[in-house]
């Protein structure tokens, strides 16, 4: 194996972003010795470099790394760095600060040029590569994502066809740091960026550093033991896998492994990450009871650490809040006919379930933990008792769960909440993406009578996982975090938002455009989405009037589904603001009709 590399980039910020972490990647992989250098210019394009280069213009603040991190030199040009080491490796970057565009070829038309001068220069023949860009988020307003109109899928589709078709064949190899960027952002990766376009300083560049080291060295990142501070263990794990799979596939997006795939919700009660709390580092026992949908023989489990919504006014929790460094052990499920909210139900027998082998397991921050297939025979309208020793300090956790749980004995909310209790059958996947109005509350406690759960009843050939949240809003799923990540895993979303962002003080525009987006992160993915006009509830009037208007005229979507049967002629809830038993029974069964039109 080659123990010492020296690699030269000629780029701009975002080959500030692809190299921050290469020394500490190397040296992580046994190289014993590393010479970096960078020449920099904020958003230098590749004809301003030619033209830098053509006249040997010392314009660049060329940053160099032997190991000990990274020093800058000023007034530098491209000639006095290619001669100042036998680089192994030199590597172009593209920018836009002069109007270049990532996603036109006219903008690499001096790429040839910018070859033959290294190639001239560098008697010892070194590889020259391109380090392909990546997308920003849909609401930055860099003028490339504008003119795209956010539009993430079909932006990288042009870079990456672009680098394929032209860069590829002038240059010796393509670094498909976009690609891998956007592999870390379809299987939920965050976040991926610190304002929108550049990389987050921990876990984005860390992820277009281990595509950049691997395609220029060869060496097997997969081997990386050292971690930016910040990134756990699971979220390496996932850097990792979003680069090596770029590498394997350079121009096109990995399809997300997810969660397990023979696995479906078989619950629709709603138990995502509410809030958090915190708990004196002691273990303690919990119990939770989900209601089965459709019933079967396996199952497997799913923890999530980060909040997927933000609760109450926001002051104790927000979306995204992460937790980690909590342990989940001693677990065992058996079967009730029925739970109890005020006595904790006895199942007749009980099934141990382990984690990766193991009793116990340490959930890390924003990490997901799975549990392995167990084996019980679960009846549709019985009940799956979940019993589990929990231990840390701040956990998450679902205030309002609207079924039956226990710590130690004693009815209680306070602890972590399976956010998916899965079957393995083969069917469609399909999310309710909403706020306590999809979660259930308002009909009865612990009934599943609720209009998701009865939805749910009446398609039973498909899956149906709730992702309702009380105080959800649609800010929270424009955000692309914890909770859009979960709704990823779906072919079908059903979305129902708008109501608590407007009694926060949010404009009808906000929540319009957090629609906008939601339904465009889902939609990039190749899931369909259905969105239902804001319900009726008291006090949000021409607010709630003008966002309707909106989704039902000029927002681009699968379908729409109107609610409007929900109120009475001057707007006012017929059944409450969340839905009783008789309104949710109502709203089930239209819903129905609808959908069967449709999936």
């Amino acid at each position: 194996m080659k123990t010492d590399w020296k690699i030269l980039f000629i780029g701009n910020s975002f080959s500030d972003d692809t190299m921050e972490h290469a020394a500490d990647i190397l040296l992580s992989l046994g190289v014993s010795s590393v010479s970096l250098g960078n020449l920099y210019i904020g958003g230098c394009s590749v004809n301003r470099h030619v033209d830098n280069a053509a006249n040997d213009r010392p314009l660049y603040e060329y940053r160099r790394n032997t190991g000990n991190g990274w020093t800058t030199t000023p007034g530098t040009s491209i000639r006095t760095a290619l001669t100042s080491e036998e680089w192994d490796v030199v590597a172009i970057q593209g920018g836009t600060a002069d109007g270049s565009r990532n996603t036109c070829q006219r903008c690499y038309e001096n790429l040839p040029i910018l070859v033959s001068y290294i190639r001239a220069l560098c008697v010892n023949r070194p590889r020259v590569l391109f380090n392909m860009t990546w997308v920003g988020e849909p609401w930055n307003g860099h003028p490339e994502i504008v003119a795209h109109d956010g539009d993430q899928a079909a932006m990288f589709r042009e870079i990456a066809r672009i680098a394929r078709e032209f860069v590829l064949p002038l240059t010796d190899g393509v670094s498909p740091a976009g690609t891998a960027i956007q592999n870390a952002r379809a299987i939920g990766l965050s976040p991926l960026h610190r304002d929108g376009y550049h990389l987050s300083w921990g876990l984005g560049r860390y992820i277009a550093g281990l595509t950049f080291i691997a395609k220029a060295t060869g060496l097997d990142i997969r081997a990386v033991s050292w971690r930016p501070e910040g990134v756990s263990q699971a979220q390496q794990a996932l850097a990792i896998q979003a680069a090596c799979d770029a590498l394997q596939t350079p121009f096109a997006v990995t399809a997300p492994r997810g969660l397990t795939a023979d696995f479906v919700s078989d619950t629709a009660a709603g138990a995502a990450n509410q809030t958090v709390f915190d708990s004196d580092g002691k273990p303690h026992t919990a119990r939770v009871y989900l209601p089965v949908t459709v019933g079967g023989e396996q199952y497997s489990l799913l923890f999530a650490d980060a909040t997927d919504s933000t609760f109450a006014d926001g002051s104790h929790s927000v979306a995204n809040t992460l937790c980690g460094g909590w342990t989940l052990s001693q677990m065992r499920v058996g079967v009730c006919a029925s739970s109890s909210m005020e006595e904790a139900a006895e199942p007749a027998s009980w099934t141990a379930v382990t984690f990766d082998g193991k009793e116990q397991v340490t959930v890390n921050a924003d990490a997901w933990v799975q549990t392995d297939a167990f084996a019980v025979c679960a009846s549709a309208g019985e009940v799956l008792c979940i019993e589990y020793r929990f231990c840390g300090e701040r956990l998450p956790c679902h205030e309002e769960l609207w079924v039956a749980s226990f710590v130690d004995g004693e009815p209680s909310v306070r602890c972590p909440v399976p956010s998916r209790a899965a079957v393995r059958r083969d069917a469609v996947r399909i999310a309710f993406l909403g706020d306590s109005i999809t979660q259930g509350i308002g009909s009865t406690k612990n009934s599943a009578r609720h209009w998701a759960a009865l939805t749910a009843k009446a398609l039973e050939t498909y899956a149906f996982w709730n992702l309702g949240i009380g105080f959800a809003r649609s800010g929270d799923a424009a955000s692309n975090g914890a909770w859009m990540r979960k709704a990823y895993e779906n072919d079908i979303v059903i979305l129902c938002l708008g109501v608590n962002d407007l009694k926060n003080g949010f404009t009808a525009e906000d929540v319009c455009e957090n629609l906008r987006r939601t339904v465009k992160l889902l939609r990039s993915r190749g899931i369909r989405t259905y969105v239902q006009t804001v319900p009726p509830f008291e006090g949000l009037g021409d607010e709630r009037n003008a966002v309707n208007a909106y989704i039902k005229t000029a927002l681009v979507c699968d379908g729409v589904f109107d609610t409007s049967f929900m109120a009475a002629a001057d707007g006012t809830p017929l059944y409450g603001g969340h839905p009783n038993d008789e309104g949710s029974a109502l709203w089930a069964q239209k819903l129905t009709e609808w959908l069967k039109e449709r999936i």
